[in-house]
């Protein structure tokens, strides 16, 4: 372990989460949706419930913000998208899946099974099939915030893994 500005350093996410910390910036939302109208349906579901949001229409946007920003939830549409898109936004739900105490709610296709056990094989917080309904979206999001709080003072908190020698 080293030492950052009399902190001890103990992973990469403690590092984003104690400057994150420094500057004052809260935890963000990830709005990942290839439609502007469905964008800003799930913007402001998560605004609604007082999250900061980032509104990103494609798959490569979004995993730059990922990497820059401080994000507790991601709100992800693979609803009435072409092949293509679908294909690019699966990868970046695979991406965000990776990183430790983000929450991903997925809104996926209605009647898609095989849709369904991918995101709960990822790990995905919730997938909601066929859903356009904001105002369920809303609550959700409210939801969210205090969970995804509590991941982040977690993350934050966790040793660092102590390796043993010889």
């Amino acid at each position: 372990m080293s030492r950052n500005h009399g902190q001890l350093v103990l992973s990469e996410a403690g590092q984003t989460m104690r400057a994150a910390r420094r500057t004052g910036d809260r935890l963000q939302c990830l709005v990942l949706a290839v439609d502007g109208r469905r964008r800003e349906e799930l913007a402001a579901a998560a605004r609604g419930a007082g999250w900061l949001v980032l509104e990103c229409d494609d798959a490569s946007s979004a995993l730059l913000c990922l990497q820059r920003m401080l994000v507790g939830l991601a709100l992800v549409d693979l609803d009435q998208v072409s092949e293509g898109n679908r294909q690019e936004l699966r990868s970046a739900v695979e991406a965000l899946a990776s990183q430790s105490g983000l929450l991903i709610v997925l809104c996926g296709q209605d009647g898609v099974a095989q849709e369904e056990i991918w995101a709960r094989q990822l790990g995905v917080w919730l997938y909601l099939p066929g859903v356009t309904d904001g105002t369920e979206l809303a609550v959700l999001c409210s939801e969210a915030l205090p969970l995804a709080e509590r991941l982040a003072i977690r993350a934050t908190a966790a040793p660092a893994p102590v390796s043993r020698v010889g």
